[in-house]
């Protein structure tokens, strides 16, 4: 199972959006945004419960083209290590992330480029510009441009049964227009369990700890369904660093008091966290 890994900015989210939503194995998207003064899409904002904790959104106040290449290579860098496959991408409409993916190019790292009306591209920049028109030849009757009747001729006119009216061809024309289209499944979204505070009481119970803070995030996870936990250690060390608003050490420190009292390990695959509630 290959994990995605995404890079853009939020005015270029819905180059993936469709991707996203379709995708089967485990994603993060790391979203570049002036939280502080840019307009964040209006649509984004309310699809967020869709998309869970795959979201990362990253302040880009104050940052210029290197510090954007260096959040990425130093993003890239931290999953190297991985005992599963892992793909990276970078969505964007322009050349403004190039020197990051020639670097990590350079390294052996592959990253590849989604830009608009194109799959997945490469390195290879666009031209700007409008594209050529390629002259076309105009159709003729014998090899007709369009399926179905062929065009009518004077043959054609000839051959028709005597007292048939057009009026009597409509209801074969409207028969046309009103052949059902094929049917596009359309991936059912996924709906959170919710949660009692009965359940999460039992939990506590059954977890107990004497320290505030544990007990704090323990109610936070125990709230949440299984799918919207943090699934590694980084992203849920994250998740204390930002509900606490402590330090790294302390964050780490508060996982393993997690660990200790039975709670989760990384029995998971790859190393993943695997709750035991």
């Amino acid at each position: 199972m290959a994990i995605s890994i995404y890079f853009t900015e939020s005015k270029d989210f819905k180059l993936i959006k469709s991707r996203i939503l379709n995708i089967q194995d485990d994603y993060q998207v790391y979203v570049y945004a002036d939280t502080a003064n840019a307009k964040i899409p209006k649509d984004l904002i309310r699809e967020l419960p869709v998309y869970g904790n795959n979201l990362f959104w990253v302040n880009t106040l104050g940052f210029d083209s290197s510090q954007l290449t260096n959040h990425i290579v130093l993003t890239v860098g931290r999953f190297l290590d991985s005992d599963e496959p892992i793909e990276f991408y970078i969505a964007t409409k322009t050349q403004r992330y190039a020197k990051a993916v020639e670097l990590l190019k350079s390294q052996g790292v592959l990253i590849d480029v989604i830009s608009p009306g194109e799959d997945v591209e490469t390195t290879k920049p666009r031209r700007r510009g409008r594209p050529r028109k390629v002259k076309t030849e105009e159709p003729t009757v014998e090899a007709p441009k369009k399926r179905g009747r062929p065009p009518k001729n004077k043959a054609a006119v000839e051959d028709k049964a005597p007292g048939k009216s057009k009026k009597e061809d409509k209801p074969k024309k409207a028969a046309k227009r009103g052949r059902p289209r094929k049917e596009v499944k359309i991936r059912k979204q996924r709906t959170e369990k919710v949660i009692s505070i009965e359940e999460v009481n039992t939990k506590l119970a059954k977890y107990s700890s004497k320290d505030g803070n544990v007990e704090q995030i323990q109610k936070k996870l125990f709230g949440l369904g299984k799918v919207s936990r943090p699934k590694f250690d980084h992203k849920l060390i994250d998740m204390i660093k930002n509900d606490l608003g402590i330090g790294d050490g302390e964050s780490a420190s508060l996982l393993e008091k997690l660990k200790a009292i039975g709670m989760m390990d990384n029995t998971g695959k790859g190393g993943r966290l695997h709750y035991k509630d």
